[in-house]
């Protein structure tokens, strides 16, 4: 399991304890102005995460008390 980056610890901490802020949510749109090819888009995703395994992490909250 990779460890956090002291951003994303920063983040989670800011989001734990502010659940309803939305300051850290990252929206983020392209607009592709030639033909896609869904099947590029999707190797090139696949390489993505191959390359940088930190791109699929989640954070899973969990009662521990």
């Amino acid at each position: 399991m990779n460890r956090l980056t002291a951003a994303q610890s920063a983040m989670l901490f800011d989001q734990i304890a502010e659940p309803t802020d939305v300051g850290n949510n990252v929206v983020a749109s392209v607009i592709v102005a030639s033909a896609a090819s869904a099947a590029a888009h999707r190797s090139a995703w696949e390489d993505a995460l191959r390359r940088h395994p930190v791109l699929t992490s989640r954070i899973v909250a969990h009662d521990s008390g």
